[in-house]
């Protein structure tokens, strides 16, 4: 667009052009009048005429005012005073959605245009009417708001072209601010935020003057006698300054009569003030005290709880230890069969007494925090292999497969508890061999995780089962307490749902986690994760009687003089238990009633060991024992053993009773051999050594046999006579086979021993096992007959070993 062609199209003469340009200023832009003189021409002002300099001027002015208005970033529409078209640009098309080239509107009526872009806006009559005014008053107007239907927001100015008092046309400039616009309205809004806030506001600059403070903020400062401008209180200018100092945010809780405030105090560094905003917390404050309240009235009925529990056990375990003890001694008499049924239906209900009464009690434990893990070294293999050897007659009854997997790339030896590891896997196996009726059971137990800790294992113990199943809304109690899948699974399987609830709780003590995976009628796998070191335990184990190692096998048949035994018991049934016990034995046993009566008697006369019941009246086992200890340390004598009774198995009553002097414990119920054996043992070192704190010392070597069943767990080796025996028993039909060469039937009987051997604590009988097995399939006659021969031998010393030691 030239110079020459916009005023062609003003119908103006091009003598009248250069008599009357058009300039336009600054001052016009903003809104002043426009000057009523007639500009000088461009030759006039330059200082010369029409000429080729002239031309190129003109060819530059063109070219700068056509990229001005084509780029300029608003739209542009310039009309004649007849309101024809006479310049616009692509940025105008643009925000009016114009199609049409440029040059199609060129000389176009504007009117008419402005009549369709009416439609866009929020009130097209409000648009179009202000056009109207504008035209008619041919003054200056400038950003005037327009709002359009789709949200958008422009802004207009308008410009009359006036030359020497004529009307020659007018600009419109139209700019898109919808952004600007919303940003506003953000501003707007966010700076009505601390003004409308409930809370409390304020901003303090540097030197702690108080800058400003909303309407809530304004009340607090009444409390405070406090104005904006004055200095922020006293008090809450420390955690103030340290905030501007660290560029941080501090917080603060400021009491006020009975309400309590939380101060946030917030630095704003570029502009050198704290922001400080509050919130009455008094709501929350009394809730945490009324919840401190309730937790401490909890914590108190947990102890009462445990306290009761404790008590509750004790009384029902002395009984219940008679009555078992009883049992046992009435089981050595001779019985008819319907006397024999009688008395097994009451060991049985009295054992399940027992375990109800533990599981209750390990529970209550777990809950209180009092319960605790051993941290022993122990070999694992050992323990699984045992439970399975337990369940197996169980598995044979019920037509059910037991099988085992243990990686091969696990330790032989990891620390941690062993009576709870094995404490878990009886729950998970017991609980699988319950609900299967047909197929079988599998347990796995492999390496989960490489630890960040070297000397660290994790093992994942997996048991599953081909039994009933568990649906996914069962699944999400049964690890509750006295929880099982179902009413009717009580009714059906028995049970008091505490089982899956302690074995929970324990791998927790395991750092680990424990879940199911199951389907109704498609068998479930239990698995858990569980945390063990393969380092030395660092925790002193107290020693039970299983704890210790085994006597020698000259000790085996007892001490060879009388011993005379001190019985400190407040329960005559217990003592008549202890004395039916130790009846036709070595020792002579001396009652004490309680602990007062003990150390009457211990000063006053010589004795080679002490029973001691911990919880007695007049004077507890505990505080007897320190007696004791002192008595003998004053008269220089060596300390003669003790063995504590007690009803409770924590580690803490544990501890207590090796820090009293006790050499030894036994948890009730008692059984005869566990106290023979412990007495034995404890009378032969004493004999060995004088008495003092056993320390066993063996005058020979252990057997082969007695190194192979040193670890093996106590109710694994109550069914050694009976395995044993049961082994017998192939090496004869093994000799049978042989004569009649039945490699086949050879081979399964190989198979069967390398499968129970190690699990029952004779790993050179699984060695056999194997051997024989090989040599089945391989038909090598003079072969099988060497290791039968072997084979007999080892069982022959095996059975005459454990007769020797049951006498």
């Amino acid at each position: 667009m030239s110079l020459d062609s916009f005023a062609e199209l003003f119908n103006e003469s091009e003598e009248e052009q250069r008599q009357q340009r058009v300039a336009l200023s600054p001052a016009e832009m903003s809104g002043l009048p426009l000057a009523s003189e007639p500009l000088d021409p461009p030759e006039t002002a330059l200082g010369f005429s029409n000429s080729p300099e002239l031309s190129t001027l003109k060819s530059k002015l063109d070219a700068r005012l056509e990229i001005l208005v084509r780029y300029l970033q608003a739209g542009v529409l310039v009309e004649d005073a007849q309101r024809k078209v006479v310049i616009t640009n692509p940025y105008f098309c643009q925000i009016f959605g114009i199609e049409a080239p440029l040059e199609t509107l060129i000389g176009t009526d504007s009117a008419q245009l402005c009549a369709t872009f009416a439609g866009l806006f929020s009130d097209s009559d409000e648009f179009l009417g202000r056009i109207q005014s504008h035209l008619y008053k041919r003054q200056p107007v400038l950003s005037e708001t327009l709002k359009l239907l789709d949200g958008r927001v422009f802004e207009r100015d308008y410009l009359p072209i006036l030359e020497a008092g004529h009307y020659l046309g007018h600009f419109w400039v139209y700019r898109d601010i919808t952004r600007y616009h919303q940003e506003a309205a953000a501003l707007s809004n966010l700076s009505r935020f601390p003004a409308e806030n409930p809370n409390p506001v304020f901003r303090v600059d540097r030197n702690a003057l108080l800058l400003y403070a909303n309407t809530s903020g304004q009340q607090l400062l009444n409390y405070w006698n406090c104005e904006v401008g004055q200095a922020f209180p006293e008090p809450w200018q420390g955690p103030l300054l340290d905030a501007l100092t660290s560029q941080s945010t501090r917080e603060s809780e400021i009491p006020l009569d009975n309400r309590y405030f939380h101060f946030y105090f917030v630095p704003v560094q570029e502009y050198d003030y704290v922001n400080i905003y509050a919130s009455d917390i008094t709501q929350s404050k009394m809730a945490e005290a009324e919840l401190q309240t309730a937790r401490d009235q909890a914590l108190q009925a947990s102890r009462a709880k445990s306290e009761f529990l404790a008590t509750i056990s004790h009384e029902i375990r002395t009984p219940l230890n008679a009555m078992m003890g009883m049992l046992d001694l009435l089981a050595e008499t001779t019985l008819t069969s319907d006397q024999d049924k009688y008395l097994n239906v009451c060991k049985n209900a009295s054992s399940t007494l027992l375990n109800l009464i533990n599981d209750v009690l390990d529970l209550s434990r777990i809950e209180s925090g009092k319960f605790t893990l051993e941290d022993q070294t122990f070999r694992f293999r050992p323990i699984v292999n045992g439970i399975l050897a337990m369940f197996e007659k169980q598995a044979q009854t019920k037509g059910l497969t037991l099988r085992c997997q243990i990686a091969d790339s696990l330790p032989e030896q990891i620390t941690g508890d062993p009576g709870r590891f094995r404490q878990i896997l009886m729950n998970l196996i017991g609980n699988a061999m319950k609900f299967t009726s047909k197929g079988g059971v599998t347990v796995e137990v492999y390496d989960y995780q490489t630890l960040s800790r070297e000397e660290e294992i994790c093992l994942m113990v997996s048991v599953r089962d081909t039994g009933v199943g568990i649906s996914p809304e069962q699944q999400s109690r049964i690890f509750e307490s006295f929880r099982q899948a179902d009413s009717s699974t009580t009714r059906r399987y028995g049970g008091t749902g505490l089982g899956l609830a302690i074995t929970r709780r324990l791998v927790e003590l395991f750092r680990g986690h424990i879940w199911v995976e199951s389907a109704p009628g498609q068998g479930s796998t239990f698995s858990c994760t569980l945390r063990f070191t393969t380092g030395e335990g660092t925790v002193r184990t107290a020693p039970t009687r299983q704890g210790l190692p085994k006597p020698p096998a000259a000790f085996m048949g007892g001490p060879s003089r009388t011993m005379r035994l001190l019985l400190v018991e407040d329960s005559p049934d217990n003592r008549l238990l202890v004395h039916m016990y130790l009846k036709d034995t070595h020792y002579k046993i001396s009652d004490a009633h309680n602990g007062e009566e003990a150390v009457a008697l211990f000063t006053s006369q010589t004795f080679d060991l002490v029973l001691m019941d911990i919880q007695m009246p007049i004077m507890d086992g505990y505080t007897a024992t320190r007696k004791i200890r002192e008595w003998e340390q004053s008269q220089g004598r060596k300390p003669v053993p003790i063995v504590a009774l007690t009803a409770d198995a924590l580690t803490s009553v544990r501890d207590a009773i090796l820090a009293a002097g006790s050499n030894l414990y036994l948890t009730k119920p008692i059984r005869k051999q566990e106290l023979l054996d412990t007495l034995d043992f404890l009378s032969c070192v004493a004999t060995a050594a004088g008495a003092g704190d056993p320390e066993p010392s063996h005058p020979k070597p252990l057997t082969e046999v007695e190194l192979e069943i040193q670890d093996v767990d106590p109710d694994i080796a109550e069914l050694m006579p009976q395995f044993i025996e049961n082994r017998q028993k192939d090496v004869k039909e093994l000799k049978q086979f042989l004569e009649l060469q039945n490699y086949k039937e050879l081979g399964r009987l190989g198979h069967s021993m390398k499968g129970s051997g190690t699990a029952y604590g004779f790993p050179r009988l699984t060695a056999l096992g194997d051997k024989i097995q090989e040599a089945g399939h391989k038909a090598e006659k003079d072969k099988i007959y060497s290791l039968i021969t072997e084979l007999e031998g080892y069982l022959t010393q095996v059975s005459q070993f454990l007769a020797g030691k049951k006498s």
